[in-house]
Formats: C-alpha cells, sequence, structure tokens
C-alpha cells in the first residue's frame, strides 16, 4: 500500500486518477471479495484499463504479485460480465487460438491487399491498421545446423499472431541458430501459448492451450524453447502456475517452463565463432523494450547486447521507453 508502484504505471501516469493506480485496483479488488463494492460498469472500467505491463511488480519492495492477483480478478469477473460484451471478445480469441482458421484468414486479407481490393471505401480503414502481410513461411519440423560441426538442439515456439506476422524473427532466428550450430526443432502440433485468454479471464481455456503445446513439445531432447515474441515466452514460462493441470501435468510444465527462453537472451550467451561476421550497418536506431520483456523476463539489456555486434551501428535513446507501447 506504500503506492511506490503509482509513478511507474501508464494509466496512472496518464490520468492521475487513484483508481488507476496498481494500488487503487488492488484496493478495489479487495472491496469486491469484501462485497462492499459491485460489478458495475465504472469499476470494471477502471480494471480493464489495466494493461498488464507489470511495470509495478518491477517496483515494489515487497514483491506484490500483481499479475496474478489481476489475473484472478478478471477470471472470476469474466462470467458476470454481459454477453454482448464478452461474445466479440472470445470470438477474436477462437480464432487467434486455431492456427488454420487463422492462417486462412489472414491469407484471404493478404490476397485482398495484394489486389488493392482494400483500398476500396468502405475498407480502406482496415487496410490502414494493417501491416504488409506475406505468405506463411514453410517451415520443416527440423532445420540442421549450417555445416558439420554441431553445438546442440533447441525448439522454436511459433505462436499465433506472430507465426504470420513476425514471420521475419522466426525465420532470422532459425538462421541464426543453424549458423552458430543448433539444430532447430519446430513441432508442427503446437498452439497459441493461451495468454490472451490467461490475461482475460478465461483460465480453463489457457489450461486447455498449455496442455496441447506441452504435448507437441514432449519428447525432444533440446537445450531450450525459445520464441521471438517476449508476451509469449512470458506466459511460457508461467505454465507451471496454470490452474487446471492434474499433477502429472504440473511436472511436465515445470520442466517446460524451465526451458523457456528469449531468443536475445540465449544468442548473448552463445560464444560466437571468429568466421561469423555481421553486415555493418550506418545507421541511428531507437529502440523499444516490450514491458513483458523489461518487467516480467527483466531481460531489456539482452537486445541491446546483440544490436551492439552490428558495425557502425548506433543505438539512440528513446524517451519514456519504460512505459507500455
Amino acid at each position: 500500500m506504500c503506492g511506490m508502484c503509482s509513478e511507474h504505471c501508464p494509466t496512472y501516469h496518464l490520468t492521475q486518477n487513484e483508481n488507476e493506480s496498481p494500488r487503487g485496483r488492488l484496493q478495489l479488488i479487495s472491496l469486491l471479495n469484501q462485497g462492499r463494492l459491485q460489478p458495475e460498469a465504472e469499476l470494471l472500467g477502471h480494471l480493464d484499463h489495466c494493461l498488464g505491463c507489470r511495470a509495478c511488480e518491477h517496483a515494489c519492495p515487497s514483491l506484490v504479485a500483481y499479475g496474478a492477483i489481476m489475473d484472478q480478478a478478471r477470471a472470476q469477473l469474466e462470467p458476470q460480465r454481459p454477453w454482448r460484451q464478452r461474445l466479440p471478445q472470445k470470438l477474436r480469441h477462437w480464432l487467434l487460438s486455431h492456427r488454420r482458421l487463422l492462417r486462412s484468414a489472414l491469407g484471404t486479407l493478404r490476397l485482398a491487399q495484394g489486389s488493392g481490393l482494400l483500398k476500396l471505401p468502405g475498407l480502406n480503414r482496415i487496410s490502414g491498421n494493417l501491416p504488409p502481410l506475406a505468405a506463411a513461411p514453410r517451415l520443416r519440423g527440423y532445420h540442421p545446423p549450417h555445416g558439420e560441426q554441431k553445438t546442440g538442439d533447441v525448439a522454436l515456439f511459433l505462436g499465433c499472431i506472430n507465426e504470420s506476422l513476425g514471420q521475419g524473427g522466426l525465420t532470422a532466428a532459425i538462421r541464426i541458430l543453424n549458423r552458430l550450430g543448433y539444430g532447430v526443432h519446430v513441432p508442427s502440433q503446437q498452439a497459441c501459448c493461451g495468454a490472451l485468454y490467461h490475461h482475460n479471464g478465461d483460465p480453463a481455456q489457457a489450461a486447455h492451450l498449455a496442455k496441447h503445446n506441452l504435448e507437441a513439445f514432449a519428447g525432444l531432447e533440446i537445450d531450450a524453447i525459445l520464441h521471438t515474441a517476449s508476451g509469449c515466452t512470458a506466459m511460457l514460462q508461467d505454465y507451471q502456475h496454470l490452474t487446471g493441470l492434474s499433477e502429472q501435468q504440473h511436472t511436465s510444465a515445470a520442466r517446460f517452463s524451465a526451458q523457456v527462453m528469449d531468443i536475445n537472451q540465449f544468442l548473448i550467451k552463445l560464444p560466437w565463432p571468429a568466421e561469423l561476421t555481421i553486415h555493418p550497418l550506418a545507421q541511428r536506431i531507437a529502440v523499444h523494450s516490450p514491458c513483458s520483456l523489461s518487467h516480467v523476463l527483466r531481460q531489456a539489456d539482452a537486445p541491446m547486447h546483440l544490436l551492439h555486434r552490428i558495425p557502425q551501428l548506433e543505438l539512440a535513446p528513446l524517451p519514456a521507453s519504460s512505459y507500455c507501447c
């Protein structure tokens, strides 16, 4: 209750409203649990505005598990919301958790984007919100290391939306890992990490997706499970704490989570052979660290260490980079 977290909270910084601070939200949740407040629209709004960046956890001297408390509160409150609010979100999350349907939907959008159809009146708003869409990469189940020397094997987690919109990072990860002597497994049966469900009041579906991924990666002789999007990495590391798993599944989840690493953190620990040279890039760039990387994984320095390997690259400080994007 000291309030040291408030200055690190993006929504409190924006509004200066105590109800929009971590301390204020914890008080609202406490009063809800005591039955002294009802889940009315205004109160739910203050809780919904929380971005889940967990900067407050990073700053908290008492180590309050704010993220877990917020996830539990949303799980309790979600069934009390009107269906007109719950249905659109459930449909969006359902689409993201089904890889084939998501690929088909994004493939249709890619064709519409390429044909110019999205530039027609009424559709141009969709086009303005979309990045350029490329065809989904054809990743094999196993990508052997480059050359004869093998350092070890790792597995790559693809993610749901990241598989299509973040494919540049995924293919680059495979390329650099292969050059460093690692074979890369890409299990074909993997699914969404479940973070969207877990953080939005549906722990049962999050646990279902976790079980699916535990089976998909089971049996692999690997040194690590890597991902290029820190939000998913944070969720994968949290599998061992999910409710809805059996005792045996919790044991498997603990082993799984212990192997999960952000790709940047893994790469900076590896010895790089002298013959592996990086092309210079004579540019000045600013880097924003995702809140999941900064406040949950606490590895914001790892990408910077990698970028410093690029000759002639100048890194510029980005104001307010500690706040959620």
